[in-house]
């Protein structure tokens, strides 16, 4: 069964994400486990989920976030505005 997804997160005034993840079920649109510098942001500007690949298989959902992630760049190593730590690909697959 292809039940991943891949998920980017925006400030409610932004067209650009600030975070790109993985998941199944409500991943994309819990604030558990997430990084400090996300919680600091959400917290000032909250934020709104948008599926961006859906159905897919985990090795397909892990690829497409790595992928996003290089694409748009990372904040903490001066390449993009994502908050993610990671180039992704790692993580879990909680929900």
């Amino acid at each position: 069964m292809e039940e991943y997804y891949v998920y980017a997160h925006y400030k409610p005034d932004s067209d650009v994400p600030f975070y790109i993840g993985k998941g199944k079920g409500k991943r994309a649109h819990s604030a558990r486990n997430r990084n400090q510098h996300w919680k600091n942001l959400v917290k000032k500007h909250r934020f709104f989920a948008e599926l961006l690949f859906e159905q897919i298989s985990n090795e397909t959902a892990l690829q497409m976030e790595m992928d996003l992630i290089r694409m748009w760049g990372r904040m903490d190593i001066g390449t993009g505005p994502l908050v993610n730590w990671t180039d992704g690909g790692e993580g879990s697959s909680g929900q």
